[in-house]
Order: structure tokens, then sequence, then C-alpha cells
């Protein structure tokens, strides 16, 4: 019998961590059952990395008004933003020439923008939808509005975490179609300790010298100037901290000016020889493997984290802002949830950001405990092989309700 073909649908060209995630669960799919085929609006680094893992990929020019769409701006302007949909009209019909053409028997869409098409081009055709979630939805019309076409649109939806799936299905009980699948990552050996010192020694930081370090996209949301306002207090308390902020800006029609404002910030704050600023990287393991405490620094409730289960996977002890799904990811030093992991702290309190930094510093035993645990942790939870056996049972239930339906 030949593998039923799978095509994915991402609006995003990029390397961030949905689409990380997104190559992950592609990758890791039996062949023998399961052919992948990927939509993007365009080339990029996700296209080369999918044709690295001998995966196809289809072009869907999906029209700059429509992906420059975002939830602040449909919140705003619910009015504008139903009649920018019709840019949207094109990209539908093409992709859904493509789903016939590849006899797709799921459509599986990985962002919002791509849910959206996906939804509409599958209409008319035998393919299952699937709507993988990685966003929260929160009170605003547009949240209601994806949140009300998630119960009906999509056959399934996955949702990443229990934060999202409880920002989908609210009060409703009986929500059959939404299931929590967490995010995986692959749990290797990690790099050798003379790749982490030669990274060391391309920043100029010392073998000795204690390094944390902050990684994901440049955003507001994501925290990078409370990590700073934080280094400050942390190299007040031990000078020869260095600290990497570690990522870029991925939207900069959101973002353009906030990485100039980190700059400014760092410079006013004295901190040009203690903080970095790297830019993007493809080497994150040897980051990990160099660092002696990651912090993830949202101040928005993060839908997963794919960073605290990296950081968790290399060993290191994480001081994560507590809200989201960060609790599901993390087991707190000050809870009581099991074998802690790392430190939980308010969101937007760059002081308990550093006080938690300098315990982890200043008692190496804890860190290594809390790493050590967190490794384990990852091991039994979050493991890409588990994320890959649970999606490809739920295309399996899918089809299976088809071939009886």
């Amino acid at each position: 019998m030949a593998p039923h073909t799978v095509l994915y649908v991402d609006h995003c060209p990029e390397l961030s961590g949905a689409e990380l995630s997104l190559l992950a669960l592609a990758s890791g799919l039996d062949r023998s059952r399961f052919r992948p085929i990927v939509v993007l609006p365009s080339n990029g680094p996700l296209a080369r990395a999918l044709a690295e893992q001998r995966i196809p990929v289809r072009l869907v020019p999906m029209g700059g008004r429509f992906l420059g769409l975002s939830r602040g701006y449909a919140a705003a302007h619910p009015l504008r933003t139903a009649a920018m949909l019709r840019h949207a009209v094109r990209p539908v019909r093409h992709l859904r020439r493509i789903i016939r053409e590849e006899g797709a028997a799921v459509v599986h869409s990985n962002s919002l923008k791509a849910h959206v098409l996906a939804a509409a081009a599958a209409r008319g055709t035998k393919a299952g939808v699937i709507w993988h979630m990685r966003d929260i939805l929160a009170g605003g019309p547009a949240e209601a509005t994806l949140r009300w076409a998630a119960l009906r649109w999509p056959d399934r939806v996955v949702a990443i975490s229990e934060a999202v799936r409880d920002s989908i299905v609210r009060r409703k009980a009986d929500a059959p179609n939404v299931v929590t699948i967490y995010n995986g990552i692959a749990v290797e050996t990690g790099p050798s300790a003379d790749n982490a010192n030669a990274l060391r020694r391309e920043f100029g930081i010392p073998a000795d010298a204690p390094l944390v370090c902050q990684i994901g996209q440049i955003a507001r949301r994501k925290g990078q100037r409370e990590f700073v306002e934080a280094a400050a207090a942390i190299v007040k308390a031990q000078p020869a901290a260095r600290l990497l902020v570690v990522g870029k800006v991925l939207f900069p029609q959101n973002e353009a000016a906030y990485e100039q404002e980190l700059l400014e910030l760092i410079e006013r704050l004295g901190l040009e020889d203690s903080v970095v600023l790297t830019g993007h990287r493809h080497d994150v393991a040897r980051i990990l493997a160099a660092c002696d405490v990651m912090v993830h620094a949202a101040t928005e409730p993060e839908p997963f984290g794919r960073v605290l289960i990296e950081a968790m996977a290399a060993g290191k002890p994480v001081v994560s802002t507590d809200a989201g799904a960060a609790p599901e990811i993390v087991v707190d030093l000050n809870g009581s949830g099991g074998e802690p992991t790392g430190i939980l702290v308010p969101p937007e309190s760059p002081g308990c950001i550093a006080s938690a930094v300098l315990r982890l510093l200043n008692d190496t035993a804890l860190a290594e405990r809390l790493g050590a645990a967190g490794r384990e942790r990852v091991r039994r939870h979050f493991t890409i092989e588990r994320t890959v056996r649970r999606v490809e049972e739920l295309y399996s239930e899918l089809l299976d309700a088809d071939d009886t339906g």
C-alpha cells in the first residue's frame, strides 16, 4: 500500500521555534506509512533544511498584505482585517490545486495564517484537516473568531500544551477533537567541551567566567529587555559574568526598533563588555553547552517554550517566567511538583530573574542537580520520537474514520 500524503502548510519560511518543530515532525515520520510535503510562501532557511531531509517543498505565494496581518492589527481593525482576507483567495486556490495534484490525505497546518488557508483550500476535497495550534488565544475578537473556527473547521486540533488547549476550549469540557501533544526534540550527547570552549573564545569569554544566555527571536514578548535589566544586577554581584542574547528580529514590521532599544539600554547601563547580542545562530547546542544558566524571560504567556526543553536536554538549569506552558515543562525549585529542574519567577521581574540566576551561579551543586533532573524529564516527556508517534496515531485515527465513514 502506498504511503498516505501529508501536506504541511506554514506561512513562515524562516527557522523559528514553530518551524523547527515542523521540521522535526516531518523528518521523523515513518516514510513507509506517510509521505510528507511542505507548502511554504517562498524559499528560505526552512526550505533548505527540508531539502536536506529529502522532504519536497511546494511554493504558494501568500501575498504580503495577508502575511503582514497581525493579531494586534486584527483586534484593532476587525472590519479592515475582514476586507483584507480577500488577499487570501489566490493562495487558497493555488493550495487547493496542490492538494488535488498530490492526492493529500491530510492537510496539516502549522500557523494561524496557514490554518485559514488550509481550512478553506481543503473544502471540497477528500483531505482531512489538522490545525497544529502553537498560540495561546487571548480574549480579543480575532482570537474569539479563531476559537470558534478551531472547534468547527478542522477535523482535529493539536495543542502544543495544556495552556494552549485551555485557551481554545475555555469552559467546554467536551472538545474531543482538541488534543494536547507536546513538542519534542532529539536528546543527543551534545557538543564536546572543546566546542563549548571554542564558543567562549569566539566571544572573548574566559573559560572560568559565569555565562548566562537567553535564546529566541528578538521581540518584546520574549523579554530581552527584562533580561538585560537583570544583567545589570547579575554583573554587579559577579563582575566576571557574561550574558548572551541569542537571536534576531524575524518580523521587522513589528519589532524593527526593539533591537536598537536593547543596544541603547546596554550602553546606558554600562554593560557593553558584559552583554553580547549574537544575532541568529545555527549552533544553539554549542551555546547551551557553553553556558551555565539559561533564562527564558517571556513577558507574555508562552504557548510552549522550545528552548526550555533544549536547555534541559543539555543538562542546564533554567530560570523561566511562570506563565503559559512554562509550569508544564519546568518543575519549580520552590514548588512541590516532583524533582525540580529550574526556578520559576513572575513575568516582567528583572530583579527576580537576577536573584534566581545568582542563586544558581553561587551554588554549582544545586545547578548540576537541576540540570540532571531536567535532562531526565526531557527523556521521559519531550522527545521527538514521542511526539511523532502521537501525531502518527492521530493521522491513523483520522484516516480510519474516513474509511469507515
